[in-house]
């Protein structure tokens, strides 16, 4: 999370400028490095860490920013900014955000999930506006039919260069010391990486491809949340103990 700044400014001291457009996975989004992509006038295809929990409706976000004043839940309540809760005030750059009648909400549960007081009818969200406004922006960029292209051909040219590397060339770890040899240790494979493409491309005389958009692709969607499934998933997961949860997880992953 913290790379993506001193690489881009790496770039623009070689190169004179900065990338128009820059795309990343879940790991760079970031409050600061959105921040900075606006600064530098760079557009963010920048996936933020809920993303894939939000897109699946497994875990939907609970609000979405509409404007300095007003916020739309999860339940399509709408809630209004107040300036202070219970005599406190917003941290400097933060806000207050209050939702009515959550009691009679189908996603009250999943909603107040992290809440110590949940009896109450209504949700007070403490909102940092400017960034909620960058992560929707990026939201919305990666949804669109130009944030599919770029999408699809990170995964599968920048993610499959990672692989070739790793597995086809059996190269997992490093096998040196210190930055200047690691960093030519890296360099040279690279290289080599790239010298095997080449020699591919010149046997086979087909290059590499930029996979474009169809005309009239429409832009995604996140999938629709369903309440009763949330709840379920919820009331089943509370029901084991903690040990089971964990084991649980690692049997999924094949540790156990």
């Amino acid at each position: 999370m913290r790379t993506l700044e001193p690489a881009l400014e790496q770039f623009g001291q070689w190169y004179g400028t900065f990338p128009k457009k820059l795309c990343a996975d879940a790991g760079y989004g970031s409050f600061s490095n959105y921040e900075y992509c606006e600064q530098k006038g760079i557009q963010a295809f920048i996936k933020y860490t809920a993303w894939n929990g939000e897109k699946t409706g497994r875990n939907p976000a609970t609000y979405e920013y509409i404007d300095e004043q007003t916020i739309r839940c999860l339940g399509e309540r709408m809630g209004e900014k107040i300036d202070c809760y219970d005599g406190i005030s917003p941290k400097p750059g933060w806000a207050f955000f209050l939702v009515k009648n959550c009691n009679t909400c189908d996603f009250e549960a999943y909603c107040k999930r992290y809440l110590k007081i949940k009896r109450e009818g209504y949700r007070i969200f403490e909102i940092q506006p400017r960034w909620a406004r960058l992560k929707q922006q990026a939201r919305d960029r990666l949804l669109a039919p130009e944030g599919i292209e770029i999408r699809v051909n990170r995964s599968c040219q920048v993610e499959g260069a990672f692989g070739v590397i790793k597995q086809n060339m059996a190269y997992k770890r490093f096998r040196r010391r210190s930055m200047e040899r690691v960093t030519v240790e890296f360099a040279l494979t690279c290289m080599a990486m790239n010298i095997r493409k080449y020699l591919r491309f010149v046997v086979s005389g087909v290059l590499p491809f930029y996979w474009k958009a169809p005309e009239g692709l429409k832009a995604e969607c996140f999938k629709k949340p369903s309440a009763k499934r949330i709840k379920k998933r919820m009331e089943k997961k509370t029901k084991l103990q903690p040990n089971e949860i964990a084991k649980k997880g690692y049997k999924r992953k094949g540790k156990c």
